[in-house]
């Protein structure tokens, strides 16, 4: 069975044909086309008619007006001699074109305005080509087949392209040809495969948000949907009460993952998933298995309740997150739970790598418990920021790294409080020093002269690559990358301190400050401020 639409010339609507029709090329009249002509095809040429689609198509019922839309080519700008116009295209914003166009003789000039001209009217089709739902309006019709004997669907676009035909008058105008392009998709239930050149999900979506009128995206997948129920014996009601909230929205997606596992078209997103082929574990099913998932769950280890079954429907990585729980050593289903059904937490799991968490986990499990070590992870969810996420994920790393260098101490801290702020500090302390050795800076006499004290602020010079780590620390900054520059005296650090605490942290060069910053790099508040204008004026210090 085919089902024809066409598109209501002027409009965004559709309409079915119970027949093939025969399409009418139609431009109108705009700035570049002096007056509205349809497409002859007895004697191949554009001809000028009043715009009365009625009187044009009367004889013929057949035929469908369709407007066609000119697509350019982005014109390719002159290539000249000399230089006279460099770089036009972006600079031409900022300066006036006459400041390069005087240069040009008459026939470069000619050339260039020809250039111009073509641009614009490149620019005026690009703004007109497309219709009110964003979808090309050279796409006029798009045909259904659909073949429920070997379920398939198949949706077939029909646009206008053209070809050129050269005139014999000199320099005149070529003829533009239409000519019907097709551009089709076939989604074959009974194998499981995705016919054309649109088999890739991505080109899919995109083909459908440009192609496929919203009218009609509802339509096709309840069409899709009565083959799914041949294929499956699902009742239809109850495909479409699964479906419910996306009828209305985009569906090629959920037709793609239909098409290749029918019973359970969400598994299909974690069997193909890069996370899971790392794993390399085979998993044989059958597409015609409606008992695939419970499969597939024994397979991998992962308890079958309904809540693991509940949070699944709702996210399919779900069962991606449960593995990596999994591989972390915990066993226990109530912590599970706890992970799947929170957005928090499992995002988290999601985007941290397996091997430094696994390590942390199995460490602390073995110490603590599984309870303890899962209080943990979720405590510091609870306690950091969406900024302080990459800290605590850098920690896991940093931990299972130099997990030999870490003192007891720390390593009972962290088991306890988690990856604090105090307690990543701590490790970013061991890591540079296992990375780094301690260089000492010499200064010169111009740079010890920076040293001061004002109102309880003393001014001083880290003494080395180890104590700038400690500055930077200390102010939660970037500091300590900063050891090559003071090393060959492209910079010097000065950094603040009050009632022995790191206050400030300043960059020099020569006489010019570049940056002063406080915790966080913070600015400084105006009460140090007037202490760092002070420091300036006695040390003639300009700030950039």
């Amino acid at each position: 069975m085919i089902e024809y639409y066409y598109r209501k010339i002027g409009t965004v609507d559709f309409e079915k044909s119970s027949e093939p029709k025969t399409v009418l090329p139609i431009r109108f009249k705009n700035m570049y086309e002096k007056e509205t002509q349809y497409f002859c095809s007895e004697t191949q040429q554009w001809k000028t008619f009043s715009g009365n689609y009625d009187s044009l198509i009367a004889d013929s019922p057949q035929l469908v007006p369709a407007e066609f839309i000119q697509t350019l080519i982005y014109p390719k700008f002159p290539e000249f001699h000399y230089d006279p116009i460099i770089e036009t295209e972006v600079i031409d914003s900022v300066y006036p074109s006459y400041f390069y166009l005087e240069s040009l003789n008459t026939s470069q000039l000619s050339e260039y305005m020809d250039y111009v001209e073509k641009k614009h009217r490149y620019n005026f089709y690009l703004q007109n080509c497309k219709d009110s739902e964003n979808m090309e309006k050279n796409n006029f019709s798009i045909f259904l087949e659909t073949d429920e004997e070997n379920l398939s669907l198949k949706i077939t676009i029909k646009s206008f392209g053209y070809d050129y035909i050269p005139t014999s008058i000199p320099d005149g105008e070529p003829n533009i040809i239409p000519i019907v392009e097709d551009n089709s998709v076939c989604f074959d239930l009974k194998n499981g495969t995705i016919e054309g050149c649109l088999s890739d999900i991505s080109v899919l979506k995109r083909f459908e948000s440009e192609k496929i009128p919203k009218a009609l995206r509802k339509h096709i997948f309840q069409v899709f949907l009565e083959l799914v129920q041949r294929f499956t014996k699902i009742p239809y009601e109850s495909l479409l009460e699964r479906y419910r909230e996306v009828l209305d929205k985009y569906n090629f997606e959920e037709i793609f993952k239909l098409t290749k596992l029918p019973y359970e078209p969400d598994l299909y997103t974690v069997l193909s998933s890069r996370e899971f082929e790392k794993r390399k574990t085979r998993f044989n099913y059958t597409r015609e298995d409606p008992n695939i998932y419970a499969k597939f769950c024994e397979k991998m280890g992962i308890q079958n309740t309904k809540t693991v079954r509940r949070c699944f429907n709702k996210r399919p990585q779900t069962l991606l997150t449960y593995l990596q729980l999994k591989d972390c050593g915990f066993t226990d289903i109530n912590l599970y739970n706890r992970v799947l059904g929170n957005k928090k937490y499992y995002s988290f799991i999601d985007g941290t790598k397996l091997k430094p968490l696994k390590f942390f986990t199995l460490y602390s499990i073995k110490e603590r418990g599984e309870i303890a070590t899962m209080n943990t992870l979720l405590k510091c969810r609870e306690e950091t920021s969406e900024f302080d996420l990459f800290d605590e994920r850098d920690s896991l790393e940093m931990f299972e790294r130099f997990f030999e260098h870490i003192p007891e101490t720390l390593r009972n801290d962290i088991l306890r409080d988690g990856f604090t702020r105090f307690n990543h500090d701590a490790l970013s302390n061991i890591s540079y020093r296992c990375l780094h050795k301690n260089r000492t800076f010499n200064y010169s006499a111009e740079q010890r002269a920076l040293c001061d004290n004002i109102d309880g602020y003393e001014f001083c010079l880290p003494e080395n690559t180890y104590h700038l780590l400690e500055i930077g620390t200390a102010l939660h900054n970037c500091v300590a990358t900063y050891d090559d520059s003071v090393l060959k005296k492209h910079c010097t650090i000065v950094y603040a301190k009050k009632d022995g605490e790191y206050k400030i942290c300043i960059e020099v060069h020569g006489n010019i400050i570049i940056q002063e910053r406080t915790n966080h790099n913070a600015n400084p508040s105006d009460s140090e401020q007037k202490v760092l204008e002070e420091w300036h004026l006695r040390h003639k210090l300009l700030k950039q």
